[in-house]
């Protein structure tokens, strides 16, 4: 994960980041790592930046004491966070997703529903 904040740290900033995080059985329902993952490498980088998945209010609070910006939104449901990342971005800005398994699986059936991406995954 490390290596992934620091590559996307690379970027020029103010960067636009989506966090997404779940405790599904596939994820691992213990959450507790995130507080092991050194999200202060892009506390100065990120922006414009959203919490979503089952549990984006603990990741809110997480990136907080990273030392991050209040997020520009924070939502549960896959449909209502992708709205509010369109709501803030402009066409063409790249949008860094750094989402847990199931949540991917979420975003990525939401973006297939609207025909953003081809094929489902399952």
């Amino acid at each position: 994960m490390l290596f992934l904040l620091r590559e996307i740290a690379r970027e020029r900033p103010p960067l636009k980041v989506a966090v997404l995080l779940n405790d599904r059985y596939a994820d691992g329902q213990d959450v507790s790592w995130t507080w092991d993952v050194d999200f202060e490498v892009l506390a100065t980088s990120a922006g414009r930046w959203w919490a979503g998945g089952d549990r984006a209010e603990d990741l809110a609070v997480r990136m907080k004491y990273a030392g991050w910006e209040r997020p520009a939104a924070v939502e549960h449901e896959a449909g209502k966070l992708l709205d509010a990342i369109l709501a803030g971005t402009d066409r063409g800005d790249d949008v860094f997703v750094i989402p847990t398994y199931t949540a991917m699986l979420d975003l990525r059936a939401e973006l297939h529903g609207r025909g953003a991406v081809a094929g489902r995954l399952e």
